[in-house]
């Protein structure tokens, strides 16, 4: 599984291997599998590795952090998080996600922690925590130029010209 971690651009066969391996009974194999899956982000993956992070005992702390970092790799893809929505994932699946995102310095994570906020409104602190991140990353918006004052238009500012404009 490690080696095919580290093998260039995968397949749908590759990462149906990978996606199989998330079932192994060893818990070696699972951790290997989601970290394969983590170095190749796709759409497809977060809905097997929701399900390996369910499914994990909490006793299992290396293979629940391999699990969402490999989830935290999927959504640093922008494309990935704008079409999350296709997805048709459970409220408690897209919680889960919530709980993520804020590791993620994007924004487009911020927008799916503003679109989904109302699944957290019951708690604050996560509330907060997502409204934090959410400042953080705002989305981009284009400015029109800045028009300039009359006056330079008709003569160019120089450095010993003054600021202000004198007619």
């Amino acid at each position: 599984m490690r080696m095919l971690a580290e093998t260039g651009e995968w397949k749908q066969d590759k990462r149906a291997i990978a996606a199989s391996a998330l079932k192994d009974n060893d818990a070696l194999v699972r951790r290997a599998a989601a970290d394969a899956l983590g170095r190749h982000p796709s759409r497809e993956n977060i809905s097997p590795l929701l399900e390996l992070l369910k499914s994990t005992p909490p006793e299992d702390v290396q293979l629940r952090y391999q699990a969402r970092v490999a989830l935290r790799n999927q959504l640093r893809d922008a494309s990935i998080l704008a079409g999350i929505n296709s997805l048709a994932l459970s409220k408690e699946d897209l919680r889960t996600l919530l709980d993520i995102t804020p590791a993620v310095a994007a924004p487009q994570a911020a927008a799916f922690e503003i679109e989904h906020l109302d699944l957290v409104s019951a708690d604050r602190v996560a509330v907060t925590n997502l409204l934090r991140h959410a400042m953080k990353y705002p989305r981009r918006r284009k400015r029109a130029k800045p028009r300039s004052p009359r006056c330079e238009r008709r003569r160019p500012r120089t450095w010993i010209s003054s600021s202000s404009c004198s007619t």
